[in-house]
């Protein structure tokens, strides 16, 4: 049992070494762009990873209540994203209306 109970530490903190490397490529990512879906794709990902260190942080010293913080930030994750890429979206189409409307052809790629 001691065995697997090394291993696990060995990983945790394996896992948490590669997340607090990626985190600033990330933050890189939501500065620099270029374009507004890498910047909500980089912000998922940096609060994919939080979701990851809570369960590590939850297995590895035994508190089950940030399995719960976890569940609940994953949720709130995935609502803040899919409502960013409504916004996104609905914005996209009422340019693309707005350049019909005036005549303006569409852009090559549209």
């Amino acid at each position: 049992m001691s065995d697997v109970s090394a291993y696990l530490k060995i990983a945790a903190n394996a896992a948490t070494v590669f997340f607090a490397l990626a985190t600033p490529f990330c933050i890189a990512r939501i500065i620099i762009g270029p374009r507004f879906t890498d910047r909500i794709v980089a912000g998922n990902l940096i609060g994919v990873m939080v979701i990851a260190l809570l369960l590590i942080i939850s297995v590895c010293f035994d508190y089950p209540s940030l399995l719960d913080i976890a569940l609940v930030y994953a949720l709130l994750n995935f609502l803040a994203v899919s409502t960013l890429c409504a916004i996104y979206t609905r914005n996209l189409r009422n340019e693309k209306n707005m350049n019909n409307k005036a005549g303006m052809p569409y852009k090559k790629g549209d």
